[in-house]
C-alpha cells in the first residue's frame, strides 16, 4: 500500500492458511485492491489449507476483481480438506481476460458461474478443477464462448464432494473455436456437446460410480441397471461428438469394454 500506484504486471500469493490465522481475512482483499488499483494483469491466489482444520473458509473477493479491465490472467486455488466457499457476484464483465483456473470451492448456484464465464468475452482457456455447485441436481452449468481454444474439466477421480454431483446435473458446451479439452469426470455429470467442431485433441477419463468402494456411501438415485445402461451411452455420447479430431485418448475404459462385450448396449 506504500508502494505509489506504479503499475503492477503480477500478483501471485501462495498462503498456507493456519486455523488461528487471521492475516488471510484482515490483508488479503486489501493487497487484491492494491494490485487492481495499480493495473494487474496477471492475478493468482493459492490459499493451502490445514488439513488438521475442521474450520470452513468463506471468501468474498472485492467487486472490483471481477470488473478489472486490465486483468488478463485470474487463478483462484482453495486446496482445502474441508469445504471452501467462494461467493461469485451477480454482474460481471472482464473484457480483457484470456485465462481463468478455478480450483477446490464450491458456490452456493450454477447462475454465478454461469455469468462469470460468459463475462469474459474473449477468453481464450479454462480449468474447472473440483468446483461443485451447493445445490447441483437440477442445474446447467453453460459454457458457450466464440473465442474459447483450451477447456479443462477436471474432477477429483477418488472421490465425490458432498453426496451429489461434482459440478452441476447438465454441462453443455458451445465453443464451435475449441481445439483441446481435457475431462476428467463421473458418467453422472450429462455433457452435451452441442458444438466442438474445431477440437483437434481430446483427452478423457469418464468414470463410472461403484468402481471405487467409497462410492457405496453415495445414494444418487441411480440404480445399478440404470448405471449399465447410462454409461456406454454417455461414452459414445463422447465418441459422437469427436467428429473432427484427430487425437483422442480416452482412460479407465475397462468396464466400457466389459459392458460393450457383455451386449448390454448396442
Amino acid at each position: 500500500m506504500l508502494r505509489g500506484f506504479y503499475d503492477i504486471h503480477e500478483f501471485h500469493l501462495h498462503w498456507e492458511y493456519r486455523q488461528t490465522d487471521e492475516i488471510l481475512h484482515e490483508y488479503l482483499n486489501g493487497w487484491i485492491l492494491v494490485a487492481l488499483n495499480c493495473n494487474v494483469q496477471d492475478l493468482c491466489i493459492h490459499i493451502e489449507g490445514d488439513e488438521d482444520s475442521e474450520d470452513d473458509l468463506e471468501m468474498r473477493f472485492p467487486h472490483s476483481l471481477f470488473s478489472s479491465q486490465s486483468l488478463w490472467k485470474l487463478v483462484l486455488e482453495m486446496t482445502f480438506n474441508y469445504e471452501s466457499k467462494v461467493i461469485l457476484p451477480k454482474s460481471v464483465d472482464l473484457p480483457r481476460l484470456k485465462f481463468m483456473s478455478l480450483s477446490s470451492f464450491f458456490v452456493e448456484d450454477g447462475d454465478s458461474l454461469n455469468i462469470l464465464i460468459s463475462s469474459c468475452p474473449i477468453l481464450q482457456s479454462l480449468i474447472l478443477r473440483d468446483i461443485w455447485i451447493e445445490d447441483g441436481y437440477d442445474m446447467v452449468v453453460n459454457i458457450e464462448s466464440n473465442e474459447l481454444k483450451h477447456l479443462g474439466i477436471i474432477n477429483n477421480i477418488d472421490k465425490l464432494v458432498c453426496y451429489h454431483y461434482n459440478m452441476a446435473n447438465v454441462i453443455r458446451l458451445s465453443t464451435p473455436n475449441l481445439t483441446s479439452f481435457i475431462c476428467e469426470d463421473y458418467m453422472i455429470q450429462e455433457y452435451f456437446l452441442d458444438n466442438v467442431s474445431s477440437l483437434i485433441t481430446a483427452d478423457t477419463k469418464i468414470l463410472r460410480e461403484g468402481e471405487y468402494s467409497s462410492f457405496r456411501y453415495y445414494d444418487l438415485k441411480i440404480s445399478e441397471a440404470e448405471k449399465d445402461i447410462l454409461y456406454p451411452k454417455r461414452m459414445m455420447e463422447f465418441i459422437g461428438a469427436f467428429q473432427n479430431i484427430t487425437e483422442l485418448q480416452f482412460h479407465h475404459l475397462d468396464s466400457f469394454r466389459n459392458i460393450l462385450s457383455a451386449g448390454q448396449f448396442s
